[in-house]
Parts: structure tokens; C-alpha cells; sequence
């Protein structure tokens, strides 16, 4: 049986009513469309209110949202760098309190009493720099000469430092040999425990000390000669030791530079 295929091409017919009716309302929209603007308006403004105003309120919302987590971001940030300013005052606040107690504890230990101690100020003729190892030449001038003595010590920066004693006279002249001179030995005390021990004198202002392996020594201890009133000698600048050696070999020097001294005090025993 054969079937008609069915054809669902419009006709002309009802594409002539499609246009006429589009026709009709355009021109309905054209000539009333003032009047259907009145009279739609306000119903749609009505209905749409709603929507704009929260719309706006979730716009405003979003943007304190945004604006509280940039204030919350930066406020970290800040208290970040607040903290962190805060910790570096702190640590110089406590290195200059340690500074400060380690001032008072050295002046402790030097001893220094200028009422008990009258040294005698006397230039230097001769330093290292032109004589052979440490060794330095002394004017003493007439009061000098009566008043010093062979072994009598030499030390510089008020009364704080020793340097060495009075070697040989000759008249108005004297020859200080330096406990830095090579092979010269002082005994000393080291650290704020006092650990003792025997320096040994390396030239140029320089010291060594062999102290027990294991022996709390630290750089910048201070090394005081022990039996010359605690007169400093100078502070720890290294530390050395070896597996195989039992010993700790510390380094230091004195705290002067012994090619530029000018002026040195002599004590009187």
C-alpha cells in the first residue's frame, strides 16, 4: 500500500496571515506605544524593585565582604611587621643589658680604684714596630727615675690593661719587655668562671692558652692576668681543637695595638 508523504512546508496562505498579524502589531506598537509605556511601567518598576534593591544590597555586601578580607590581610601583615620590629628591639635591648653587665663585671674584675692607684704617665721613645719582639722604650724623666723599679708593671687604657714590666733602667730611660713577647708566660684566668690557666706569649700582641678539652670557653671571654690584680689582658678571639689532642688551644690578643701606644702608665710596687 502506498502512502502520501506528508508535507510540512507552510502555504502560502498562512504565511500571508503570519506577516499581516506582525504587520498589525507593529503598527499597534508604533501609535500606542506611549500609552502601553503608562500604562506597563509602573507595574513592571513595582515588580522590579524588589530585585534591583536586593541585587544592589548583595553588590554592597560582596564589596564589605571584599573590603573586610583586604583590611583583615593587611592588618596581618602589619602586626607581622610590628611583631617582628618588636623582637629586633628586644634582642638589642638584651644585647646592650648583657654589654652593660659585662661592663660592670669587667670593671669588677680589673679592679679599677684610681683613689688606691697613682700610676706614672710617661711617654713611649721606642715601640715594637723598631725594636726586635715586643719590647718598648720608656722616658721616665727625673720623677720616673727616682721612683721605678725593675719588675714594676706597665699597662695602658687607665688602669685596665696590662702590657708587661719594667725589663732594665738606664737613667732617665727604661726597657718594658711585653708579656706578649714570644715565649713569655703569665698566668691568667679566663671567662667569667675564672677557669686558670698559662699564657704564652706569640709576638705582635698575641697570646695562646691550652686549656682542657671540653672547657667552656666562649669568643669575646674576657682573659685577665690572675695574679697582677686582674689587670686585662685581652679577650678570647678563637677557640681550636683537634680529635686527637686533649687540649683546646685558645687564641687571643691584647686590646690595644701596641704599634700605635704613645702614652703607657707604670704602677709602682
Amino acid at each position: 500500500m502506498n502512502y502520501r508523504r506528508a508535507d510540512n512546508r507552510q502555504s502560502p496562505r498562512h504565511f500571508g496571515w503570519s506577516f499581516l498579524i506582525l504587520a498589525v502589531v507593529l503598527l499597534m506598537l508604533y501609535f500606542l506605544g506611549p500609552m502601553l509605556n503608562k500604562w506597563l511601567f509602573p507595574p513592571l518598576q513595582t515588580v522590579s524593585q524588589p530585585i534591583l534593591s536586593m541585587a544592589g544590597a548583595t553588590g554592597q555586601a560582596a564589596d564589605g565582604i571584599g573590603q573586610f578580607f583586604r583590611f583583615k590581610k593587611n592588618l596581618i601583615a602589619d602586626n607581622k611587621k610590628l611583631t617582628e620590629e618588636n623582637t629586633r628591639l628586644k634582642n638589642l635591648w638584651l644585647a646592650n643589658r648583657k654589654v652593660e653587665q659585662e661592663n660592670v663585671e669587667l670593671k669588677k674584675l680589673v679592679g679599677l680604684n684610681k683613689a688606691q692607684r697613682a700610676p706614672l704617665l710617661v711617654e713611649v721613645l721606642v715601640k715594637p714596630i723598631t725594636t726586635p719582639h715586643d719590647i718598648l722604650l720608656i722616658d721616665l724623666g727625673l720623677e720616673g727615675a727616682e721612683k721605678i723599679k725593675v719588675g714594676d708593671k706597665v699597662g695602658s687604657g687607665g688602669g685596665s690593661i696590662l702590657l708587661g714590666e719594667v725589663a732594665e733602667l738606664f737613667g732617665q730611660t727604661a726597657k718594658v719587655k711585653m708579656y706578649s713577647t714570644f715565649g713569655s708566660q703569665i698566668a691568667v684566668s679566663v671567662g667569667p668562671h675564672h677557669i686558670p690557666g698559662i699564657a704564652v706569649g706569640q709576638g705582635s700582641g698575641n697570646f695562646s692558652l691550652s686549656l682542657p678539652r671540653g672547657t667552656e670557653v666562649v669568643v669575646g671571654d674576657p682573659v685577665t692576668a690572675s695574679t697582677y690584680h686582674d689587670f686585662l689582658l685581652g679577650s678570647v678571639g678563637a677557640a681550636q681543637s683537634a680529635y686527637s689532642n686533649p687540649y683546646l688551644k685558645v687564641m687571643f690578643r691584647l686590646p690595644v695595638n701596641i704599634y700605635e701606644l704613645k702614652w703607657v702608665e707604670v704602677y709602682g710596687q
